[in-house]
């Protein structure tokens, strides 16, 4: 065991024995030695606890956390932070699997930038190719403060895969994930780069998130999915009214709760379960910021503001079945298992 870790990586695992192995190993194997692994079990029915024991027998620096409810990633990851000792605390997918030196680009970039918050440059790796995310952050960014504008419009990773914390800042402004299950990282991401004082980026693409069929967005608990993302969007609310912000940033927020409009239709629109989805359809259609005149006064041009269009003239679910036929015959997104 070290004593004294420089970085906690946390690591909620559910049925994921198919990929601990890979995704365990290159946290052991990481040049930086000064590491813990915290694994929080959240009540997995496949051999994943069995695989954490084994990787515990072997390294000490394995540590297992077993929940006695199925919980969800955010409750998973808030009692790993809890139990973490490191200075500072990153968080691995447990199908995903990080650069060998990672841990120790991280931590070097950290102490010579004096940082509280390190982004990490993700890659999306997929059955037959690798995709580099482009929505990263720049050095004018960094200097002109953006990085929490950038944070909610969504325009840089905002998952808590990509970016390192220091442990402290968490601590004192008791950031902690949500007790929701689907939309939690954006609640710490934009709390996190709220209260932090310096952050940095590692120029070099460090973290290689895994896209397989079980890493898709799942439509199975639909109606508890949708009411995430309107609890999503109420705890955003409260957080901009509390700091004050809320006026000032209003069109972020309007653009915001879109984002999440839209992830609710799709969600709506591909459910095989039976509930009143009309009732979620028309709390949308009701938002008095849904309309025509707000969606043109973002005055941005992306998918979120095609897909409101889309939804408003009746137009959704024609546009993402052409969306999908065109993917399926040119690959865009490669093959997935």
């Amino acid at each position: 065991m070290i004593k004294n870790p420089k970085i906690s990586v946390i690591m909620p695992v559910y049925n994921a024995v198919k990929y601990l192995s890979h995704s365990i190993d290159s946290i052991l194997g990481q040049s930086l030695k000064e590491i813990e692994l915290i694994c929080v079990n959240d009540v997995s029915t496949d051999d994943s606890l069995k695989k954490l024991k084994e990787y515990q027998k072997r390294d000490k620096r394995v540590k297992i956390v077993n929940n006695l409810l199925n919980s969800g990633p955010g409750i998973s990851r808030n009692k790993g932070i809890k139990r973490a000792r490191g200075e500072f605390i990153c968080f691995v997918d447990s199908d995903d699997w990080l650069e060998k030196d990672a841990c120790e680009r991280l931590y070097k970039t950290a102490i010579k930038e004096e940082a509280d918050v390190v982004f990490i440059k993700p890659k999306f790796v997929f059955t037959n190719k690798i995709v580099l995310d482009k929505r990263l952050l720049t050095k004018k960014d960094l200097k002109d403060k953006k990085v929490f504008l950038k944070t909610i419009r969504r325009e840089v990773a905002w998952a808590p895969w990509s970016k390192m914390v220091k442990r402290s800042l968490i601590k004192k402004h008791k950031i902690y994930f949500p007790n929701i299950y689907v939309s939690e990282d954006m609640d710490f991401s934009y709390k996190v780069i709220y209260y932090a004082n310096k952050i940095a980026v590692e120029e070099k693409y460090l973290y290689n998130y895994f896209l397989h069929e079980g890493s898709l967005t799942s439509y199975t608990n639909a109606e508890r999915r949708i009411n995430n993302y309107f609890e999503s969007i109420k705890l955003f609310e409260k957080f901009l009214k509390e700091k004050k912000l809320f006026e000032k940033l209003r069109k972020d927020f309007i653009y915001f709760k879109f984002y999440n409009y839209l992830a609710t239709w799709g969600v709506l629109d591909n459910a095989k379960e039976k509930f009143d989805k009309k009732k979620y359809k028309q709390i949308v259609k009701n938002d008095s910021d849904f309309t025509i005149r707000k969606i043109i006064s973002l005055k941005k041009f992306n998918g979120v503001i095609i897909g409101c269009f889309a939804i408003k003239f009746g137009l959704f679910s024609i546009g993402l079945k052409t969306r999908d036929f065109f993917r399926e015959i040119f690959g865009k997104w490669g093959k997935r298992k």
